[in-house]
């Protein structure tokens, strides 16, 4: 992260995606955001929503390795703030964002992560 994030938002990586979607990953306050055509997919924002909303289901008296299944990775958001022994599966259309998350956000498959590259 750069101090100039500080006093103008930095765009860091802007591309078109073979599916014409435009990724764009924008340093602002010192944190990283994605927006994808406009929209965004990671932000504080977000990460605060889901904080609260994933904080319950992390609460909750599952089994251990329960699973689960997200459509669409986006930044990572969530996948970030579901405890790590649920076992969750990631399914992302756009091969281009998987690549972003992980150059940019630091999302890794794992043994209890996984991400596949197809239609949800």
């Amino acid at each position: 992260m750069t101090w100039l994030s500080y006093l103008l938002p930095i765009t860091i990586y802007r591309k078109k995606t073979s599916r014409g979607s435009l990724i764009e990953v924008r340093e602002m306050w010192g944190e990283r955001k994605l927006d994808m055509n406009g929209y965004p997919q990671s932000n504080r924002g977000y990460r605060r929503l889901w904080t609260k909303v994933l904080k319950r289901a992390n609460a909750l008296d599952l089994p251990p390795q329960a699973t689960g299944l997200i459509l669409g990775l986006g930044g990572g958001d969530t996948v970030k703030i579901l405890r790590s022994d649920y076992i969750v599966t990631v399914v992302e259309l756009e091969a281009e964002v998987v690549r972003v998350a992980r150059e940019y956000f630091g999302i890794e498959s794992s043994p209890t992560r996984s991400i596949l590259i197809q239609d949800a």
